[in-house]
C-alpha cells in the first residue's frame, strides 16, 4: 500500500484501506458482514489516457473469493472513466465482505498490467464483533 504500481501511461496506487460497518444512507452491510473501502489513485503521466473502472477490482482472502465491487452512494466513489495525460483521479472501491475478513487481497486487472495490494484490516481477538463493538 502507497507504493505506485507502474502502468504503460502511468501508475496506480492504493492509499487508503478502512473498513465500514455502517453504510450510507442507501446501502449498509448485510448482518455480520462490512464494508472495505479501498482508495485507488491513478497518475496519467502520458502518453496515453488511462480507462479506470471499479469493476476491474476484486477482493479476495479470508472467506472472500472474488468479491465484485459493488455501489453505495458514496460520493467519493471511483467513477468509470478516462485518464488523460497529465491528469490524476482517485476514488473508493467498495466490497462487501464477512465481518470477520481480515487478511485480504485487492487485485485490479488494469488494461496494462494486474496490480496486486495487501488490505490487511486490524484483527481483533476471537468473540470481538468489530461492528458490533464499534457502535457501527
Amino acid at each position: 500500500m502507497g507504493v505506485p504500481i507502474p502502468l504503460n501511461s502511468g501508475s496506480v496506487t492504493v492509499t487508503e484501506v478502512a473498513f465500514d460497518c455502517s453504510g450510507t444512507a442507501t446501502r449498509r452491510p448485510a448482518t455480520n458482514h462490512k464494508f472495505v473501502t479501498i482508495r485507488v489513485a491513478f497518475n496519467d503521466s502520458g502518453p496515453d489516457p488511462i480507462s479506470i473502472t471499479p469493476n476491474a477490482w476484486r477482493l479476495y482472502g479470508d472467506e472472500t473469493n472474488g468479491a465484485i465491487s459493488i455501489e453505495t452512494g458514496n460520493p467519493d466513489a471511483l467513477l468509470e472513466q478516462v485518464v488523460k495525460p497529465g491528469v490524476r483521479a482517485s476514488g473508493v472501491v467498495t466490497f462487501e465482505v464477512a465481518e470477520d475478513a481480515y487478511q485480504l487481497f485487492a487485485v485490479g486487472k488494469l488494461p496494462d498490467v494486474t496490480a496486486v495490494f495487501n488490505v490487511f484490516l486490524p484483527i481483533y481477538p476471537n468473540g470481538f464483533s468489530v461492528c458490533a463493538d464499534s457502535g457501527g
